[in-house]
């Protein structure tokens, strides 16, 4: 995956989290670190995500793979 892919796959979680679809973001954002897992960004979004489906204990580990 190329890197403009990858932006614009970060930037569709991102948009998928701002309408409350944090499901379909938390699938997304895992594909994009499944296939490109120094993508940084996506762990933070990922961690957001699962942190609004109450999913607390991956989106620390989220956050942590991040820093």
């Amino acid at each position: 995956m190329d890197t403009e892919m990858i932006n614009d796959k970060v930037s569709q979680g991102i948009m998928l989290i701002s309408a409350e679809k944090y499901d379909a973001a938390k699938l997304l954002l895992e594909d994009i670190i499944a296939e490109a897992p120094r993508t940084m960004e996506a762990y933070i979004h990922l961690g957001n995500a699962c942190a609004n489906l109450g999913k607390y204990d991956e989106a620390i580990e989220s956050f942590k793979k991040h820093y």
